[in-house]
């Protein structure tokens, strides 16, 4: 029990060793990559400098780091079991009774370890930066004009236009995507001077701009009138503000569940959101599926004395078939082909069955 332990004790750090190095590694090749993409887009841009693309980089880089966690996992304890192999201490620790099945559970721990840490301090600080990344790259690149924030009252919008800017609110959004209830539009000149309110309960988006039915009208200088139905000009639509809220990576893991009730509570669509949190929710089986396919790999590996580059390569082929299969599920749900949580099981059954499947194979041979 004791030896069970200290071999145990012994792989985990082994992996952490390695899961620094490997991050490290991709995590700046990934950056240098982001970097040629971000100055290739400033090319025509003046006013972005150097240190935009740079801060742009920074905030960017925990989304990279997400993306490639599988992959950092995958390569860590394939180099993990690469060396106890080099070092014949796979042998004597198969000599003792550990199996590739107590290698795997040791490292598994190693996954539950990272996920403790990314759920509490990763994510809510990677959500943090990639919301400064989306302001700060719409800022840079996009010049968008238009502010989209959501409280349980509703949906509130900012407008701005030539000499003045409009603070719209919206309890909700109708069942077709043309229509919106409860609506109060504020228009203010650019020196924050008031100009009028107008209140509609019924809104209708046309080409153009919105009809408000049986709007109010109130000035500073007058009472609240009626106007019957009123024109508002703007190139506000349903699918723009929906497109405002579809960046799930600005919203951390404990604030996410709220989150979708309130898109949904104002008749947005929280499809992105939810996949998003089941894909976090799921985390640790993902990475403990690319540690059983490390051992695959591994374990192939060190029984036929197979070279490093075949070794390399079927790591990479096994980890991206799972990115392809995890992508397709994916894209099925948000195209609800397939029920969102589906998307989300589909992937993690599939890994699981392939990964036992093969290791029971090559245990048995």
């Amino acid at each position: 029990m004791r030896n069970s332990q200290t071999f145990s004790i012994y792989l985990i750090k082994s992996f952490f060793k390695w899961f620094f190095s490997v991050t490290i590694s991709l995590g700046t090749i990934a950056t240098i990559f982001n970097i040629i993409e971000l100055l290739r887009r400033a090319q025509n841009k003046p006013n972005i400098h150097f240190k935009h693309i740079i801060s742009l980089s920074v905030y960017q880089l925990p989304e990279l780091l997400d993306k490639l966690m599988p992959f950092v996992f995958l390569f860590s304890t394939m180099l993990v079991l690469w060396q106890l192999n080099r070092r014949s201490e796979l042998v004597v620790a198969r000599s003792m009774g550990f199996s590739i099945w107590n290698i795997i559970i040791s490292l598994s721990g190693a996954a539950l370890i990272y996920t403790v840490l990314y759920f509490g301090l990763m994510n809510p600080v990677g959500a943090e930066l990639a919301d400064k990344y989306d302001k700060l790259n719409s800022a840079l690149f996009n010049q968008q004009k238009n502010l989209f924030s959501i409280s349980s009252s509703g949906v509130w919008l900012k407008q701005s236009k030539e000499k003045n800017y409009s603070i719209v609110h919206v309890g909700k959004v109708g069942r077709s995507n043309n229509e919106l209830q409860k609506v109060t539009i504020y228009t203010y000149t650019d020196q924050d001077e008031f100009i009028n309110r107008l209140d509609s309960s019924f809104v209708t988006i046309v080409p153009g701009g919105w009809k408000l039915r049986d709007a109010l009208l109130s000035e500073e200088t007058m009472l609240t009138q009626p106007m019957g139905g009123v024109f508002w000009e703007t190139d506000l639509t349903i699918s723009n503000i929906q497109k405002s809220f579809d960046n799930p990576l600005t919203v951390s893991i404990w604030k996410l569940p709220s989150y979708i009730k309130l898109l949904e509570g104002a008749g947005l669509s929280g499809l992105d959101h939810l996949l998003y949190l089941y894909d976090l929710i799921s985390l640790p089986i993902k990475l403990i599926i690319m540690i059983a396919l490390a051992g695959v790999c591994a374990y192939n590996f060190s029984r036929q004395k197979a070279g490093g580059l075949k070794f390399i390569l079927t790591g990479l082929f096994a980890g991206y078939s799972y990115f392809l299969i995890t992508n397709f599920a994916h894209a099925l749900a948000l195209s609800r082909t397939i029920p969102v949580f589906m998307g989300v099981l589909i992937p993690l059954f599939l890994g699981i069955v392939a990964s036992l499947s093969l290791l029971i194979q090559l245990e048995e041979n």
